[in-house]
């Protein structure tokens, strides 16, 4: 359950960088 918990997160965190990224290069 844990490891579930993981992937969801560091994929959350992902998608949110990419959009911070996106964001900041306009």
């Amino acid at each position: 359950m844990a490891d579930y918990i993981l992937k969801i997160n560091s994929h959350y965190n992902i998608k949110s960088s990419i959009i911070f990224n996106k964001i900041n290069r306009d």
